[in-house]
């Protein structure tokens, strides 16, 4: 990448304040957010030095002539100050710097000069029993639709736990499209599919079904049901980073349950808002919510959830674990939307008692199974974690290798860390998180090939636990 002021080069005193510029001239003519900008240019350092960086960071490039506004929380060059001439070389663009923000770049040039190839490869292998069931559910959709929303709104749960992701909301949305009847059932569908496309990272997707399902669920006046959406429409918008609706979104969704007097609409939206919080380091406030979420569960697949999203809070962040919170004594054996639930379980109890083994067999089975099913957002997670045990294994650099090979998934898949995943790879991975042998662990591991990812970093986890 260069840098001119007119006709004449500029030469900029650090790596960083290129990498600055290089993320303004790509995203400056709206703004870019400055503490997610400072996260990602200085992911080793603590929160309070990375702001101050950036603050030297952009007096610096005012010094060198440039006109950027940056003392609000948006970074905003004036107009005309980038003029972005596109490299013939395309996405060789900052090729050989090894860092988030570099990362981001190129994935943002390969998508405006050509189409977008994601890192992460989308075949999914299918059982015998998966076929089946699609089979049957393409043809029932076929000769009678409205039965099929009707099956596909009661049974879908179950299905979802069978059937992964992907060709699950590909059967949803062929239903939606071949039925005509609107209703509940419509609504639970549209739900459904939703939630599909978020284990996809499909978030504009998710976010647009949900937005139809909040009109139908008025339209029938079914407020559990729209508790249940609202909740899950602050949660998609959370992954979106788009912290202020997030939480008024999922403010609603306990209102509307408070009013609608369903205990398992009141719980899954106090379980919902506790997330949004403690991504944005809102512990305490998202503890208190999960405990009431867990006051109104109906269910043990519900309590199973909040159970796994509290040990995991405990067991990454410090804080307190629940005394009711017994170890995990059978292996998971969940798909879809209990899969995260009993892995966050088992690695976030492991790390709370220091029971490693426990944690890493929370590690394999999502990893897996995430790899497996093309839920790429469960497969960043994974990544994360497996850094966060080997970190605490005392393997470092293995663990630096997985944040690596997580950051590239994650920009490839617009899925980035929120504040509080940003502290936890801080928390336990050691720095530094760049270098060669980092760069020569993470092409060990295969970061191109998801299902081969996951077994190799497994197999290097289960060895490091052996040996200890």
């Amino acid at each position: 990448m260069r840098l001119y002021r007119g006709e004449e080069p500029v030469r900029l005193r650090t790596r960083h304040q290129g990498l600055l510029v290089a993320r303004l001239a790509f995203h400056g003519e709206r703004g870019i957010d400055r503490p997610e900008t400072a996260a990602l240019l200085w992911p080793e350092a603590e929160r309070s030095h990375q702001a101050a960086y950036l603050r030297r960071a952009i007096m610096e490039l005012r010094r060198a002539g440039f006109e950027i506004d940056g003392d609000g929380d948006r970074i905003c060059p004036a107009a005309g100050t980038f003029e972005l001439d596109l490299p013939t070389e395309g996405t060789a663009a900052l090729e050989g710097i090894e860092h988030p923000i570099a990362y981001e770049v190129r994935a943002e040039l390969q998508r405006r000069t050509g189409p977008i190839q994601r890192e992460t490869n989308r075949t999914v292998q299918r059982t015998d029993a998966e076929t089946l069931l699609l089979w049957v559910g393409e043809t029932l959709i076929a000769e009678h639709s409205e039965v099929a929303i009707d099956m596909l709104a009661r049974h879908g749960p179950e299905l979802s736990r069978t059937v992964a992701p992907g060709p699950f909301l590909s059967l949803l949305l062929r239903a939606l499209s071949a039925s005509t009847a609107g209703g509940p059932g419509r609504t639970r569908v549209i739900w459904l599919a939703a939630r599909s496309a978020m284990y996809l990272t499909k978030y504009g997707l998710a976010e647009r079904l949900t937005g139809w399902a909040v009109e139908e669920c008025r339209a029938t006046g079914d407020e559990a049901q729209l508790a249940a959406t609202l909740a899950m429409l602050g949660f998609i918008q959370m992954e979106r980073r788009r912290w202020p609706e997030a939480e008024e979104n999922g403010a609603k969704g306990v209102e509307v349950a408070i009013r609608s007097g369903n205990d398992a609409a009141l719980s899954a939206a106090f379980n919902s808002l506790a997330g949004i919080q403690w991504h944005v380091l809102r512990f305490d406030e998202a503890m208190e919510n999960y405990a009431k979420a867990y006051a109104a569960s109906t269910d043990d697949e519900q309590r199973l959830r909040i159970y796994g999203n509290v040990a995991l809070v405990a067991g990454v962040y410090a804080k307190p674990l629940w005394p009711s919170i017994a170890r995990p004594s059978e292996p998971p054996g969940s798909n879809g939307s209990l899969l995260l639930a009993e892995s966050n379980l088992r690695i976030g109890y492991g790390l709370a008692r220091n029971d490693l083994g426990l944690s890493v067999g929370g590690v394999a089975w999502l990893l897996r199974r995430a790899g497996v099913s093309g839920m790429e957002r469960h497969f960043c997670l994974g990544l994360d974690y497996s850094a966060y045990v080997l970190g605490r294994l005392g393997r470092s650099t293995e663990a630096a290798a997985c944040v690596r090979i997580g950051s590239r998934y994650r920009l490839a898949v617009g899925h980035h860390r929120s504040p509080a995943e940003s502290l936890a790879i801080r928390l336990h991975v050691a720095p530094p998180l760049f270098g060669p042998t980092v760069a020569r662990i993470a092409g060990e591991f295969d970061p191109a090939d998801p299902v081969r990812c996951a077994e190799r970093v497994v197999t290097r986890l289960e060895r490091v636990l052996d040996r200890k």
